[in-house]
């Protein structure tokens, strides 16, 4: 019976089973081996690929800051501009102040100066003609009463003239306290 295992054992057809399973082992490792492989080679694309993600979201956050950056500077460089503007129009418009400070002056003291020589016309006509007539009351007392008439509608018209110009002169300060005036 030895002899019948040892003939089985050194036959052909184990041998092709012993080799069909060894080589069915050899390529299971060799399968497995590989699949190791695979899965670290998948690791290292993978760590790359976290590795590339991290860098590109950080230029990507380096960029927006130096966006952010060069607006701030730009914002800085547009404000310190219009400063730059307004403290030149400013010396401009003290300069042309100053060049023109005599016009400035007689513009200003043209009204009393007119309202002075014009007062001063009149009182001047007034003593004359009192002179000339021999005072008022030499004068036919219905003159005298046309006169007075004459005298108070002056009077009423250069107080209402003088009133309206300035209530004018003032724009809509005055518009509004003559409504708050009327609306009480």
């Amino acid at each position: 019976m030895l002899e019948l295992i040892l003939e089985f054992f050194t036959s052909g057809g184990f041998g092709a089973i012993v080799g069909l399973l060894g080589g069915y082992l050899t390529k299971r490792e060799v399968r497995k081996l590989k699949e190791l492989e695979f899965k670290h080679e998948q690791f290292l694309v993978d760590k790359d690929i976290e590795r590339d993600n991290l860098y590109y979201s950080h230029a990507e956050r380096v960029a927006d800051k130096q966006m952010e950056y060069a607006q701030i500077e730009g914002q800085i460089a547009d404000d310190i501009k219009s400063a730059d503007a307004f403290i030149e129009s400013i010396k401009s418009q003290k300069t042309h102040r100053e060049e023109h400070w005599v016009l400035s002056t007689i513009k200003t003291l043209m009204r009393p100066i007119l309202t002075c020589a014009l007062l001063w016309i009149s009182f001047s006509i007034y003593v004359r003609l009192e002179a000339l007539v021999g005072g008022l009351e030499s004068l036919d007392p219905k003159l005298m009463q046309e006169l007075f008439i004459y005298v108070i509608h002056a009077i009423i018209f250069l107080t209402i003239t003088a009133v309206a110009w300035w209530f004018a002169s003032r724009g809509e300060r005055a518009v509004e306290s003559i409504r708050k005036m009327f609306n009480r």
